[in-house]
């Protein structure tokens, strides 16, 4: 194997597969180098890596001296990787090494010793599945309104899972909840009939690789299922990502949704963010807050305690109206809504609140419930 291809394309290379990595220590990332064959045929160098959940291939247009694949250790192909210099970079395969070659500027060398046990993993295409296009910013912006809430909980085994699923024909939804707040979005697409009708789980980890793939530039990416809902295979030009589904029977969300909602009330975001940061100052461990509608006014104070109020004008015409919520929490949430401002609706006394943004992107909505804590 013996190729010249360009720093850059390494490090996207390296950007797209280190989500495999698992265990640094132990994972190895696979080369394989195709010589064209004729003038319609694009030589090409495939950097692959593959864990217990996904398999990403990365492919990379480059001149091809030599056809051949190796396989060597990730941590230190990665990290090497990432240091080097603009420019040409010399992969060739000597022996035992893979060795590495800077081309320009500086010359630079270095081997890598090669993993011999291990085999080229082919692609394995879906070849009886579901396919259908999504649009990019659609996907990425589903993701990115749930990602920050998948996190491992002792507790609650679907803490860190996102559901993806089809509550309606032409509505994709991606849910995630902790029993203590629930966030989803949905896009409104083209889909197969009754594609997704009973879901399937993906693990934080498979949701940032799909992410990633919607982040390439592509205005579409393609979204496969199996049959079996078993594999997800996602790509778009060069870049192929295989996610095994996580086998969980997703529990029924919708006995957290608010069954009536009151008119909104708006409010500046940043306005709010920066109110809780600096009411947040005077909290005690819990870090709840005391949120208090009336007429006109706005008032934020620390729980339970009088060192911290702040106090804002709002267009608010109902009874008056106190609650707690985490500070934290809510915080987190509004950091990741895309939008000036937020609604906050409610759905009376005791009931969820839900969160979202005034202006949300084309065909895309997101929704973030909380169960408030009573202040009488």
């Amino acid at each position: 194997m013996r190729l010249i291809i360009s720093s850059n394309k390494l490090n996207v290379a390296v950007q797209r597969i280190h989500f495999a990595v698992a265990d640094k220590k132990m994972a190895f990332v696979s080369l394989k180098a195709s010589k064209g064959e004729n003038e319609d045929d694009q030589s090409k160098v495939t950097i692959a890596s593959t864990d217990s959940s996904l398999d990403i291939y990365s492919e990379h247009a480059c001149d091809v001296q030599g056809n051949g694949e190796c396989h060597v250790l990730a941590k230190l192909f990665m990290d090497m990787i990432r240091q080097l210099p603009d420019g040409e970079v010399g992969l060739s395969l000597e022996g035992r090494f893979l060795v590495i070659r800077t081309q320009e500027k500086t010359h630079f060398v270095m081997k890598i010793p090669i993993i011999t046990e291990y085999v080229w993993i082919p692609e394995q295409p879906l070849i009886d599945s579901d396919t259908f296009d999504l649009q990019s910013a659609q996907v990425l912006y589903m993701i990115s309104q749930l990602l920050f809430s998948l996190l491992p909980d002792l507790t609650y085994r679907f803490a860190d899972l996102g559901f993806l699923h089809q509550p309606s024909p032409r509505v994709l939804r991606l849910v995630a909840t902790d029993t203590i707040k629930l966030s989803y979005s949905d896009i409104h697409c083209e889909l197969p009939e009754n594609v997704l009708t009973e879901g399937v789980c993906f693990s934080r980890k498979a949701l940032t690789a799909i992410a990633k793939v919607c982040e390439q530039g592509a205005s579409k990416i393609q979204f496969s299922l199996s049959k079996d809902r078993t594999v997800c295979h996602v790509k778009t030009e060069g870049y192929d990502v295989y996610v095994r589904t996580t086998h969980a029977s997703y529990p029924d969300y919708t006995g957290l949704m608010p069954t009536k909602i009151f008119e909104p009330i708006i409010i500046d975001r940043e306005m709010m963010i920066g109110m809780i940061k600096r009411v947040m100052l005077s909290a005690d461990q819990t870090k709840i807050l005391s949120f208090h509608f009336e007429e006109g006014i706005f008032t934020l104070s620390a729980h339970d305690t009088s060192d911290g109020r702040e106090t804002a004008p709002i267009d608010y015409q109902r009874k008056p109206m106190t609650f707690g919520l985490n500070g934290e929490l809510l915080t987190t949430i509004l950091g990741h809504i895309m939008s000036t401002h937020i609604s906050i609706s409610f759905g009376g006394k005791g009931a969820p609140l839900v969160l979202y943004g005034t202006n949300e992107p084309g065909d895309c909505l997101a929704r973030h419930i909380m169960a408030p804590i009573s202040e009488d």
